[in-house]
């Protein structure tokens, strides 16, 4: 296998990640506000990348 090869795996953790943040940032959202959205968007970018590194 090939470094450069998309592997499935991945594609799961990088769409899991950013939906978990963008999911716990709307209901953060009514609560503390616009920041902790952004923060959670962030922590599920955060994620993706992870994914990624091996």
């Amino acid at each position: 296998m090939s470094k450069n090869e998309f592997n499935h795996r991945q594609a799961l953790a990088m769409g899991g990640g950013l939906m978990t943040g963008l999911g716990l940032g709307f209901f953060l959202l009514q609560t503390m506000g616009g920041l902790a959205f952004v923060g959670s968007t962030i922590g599920g970018i955060g994620l993706l990348i992870s994914a990624n590194i091996k």
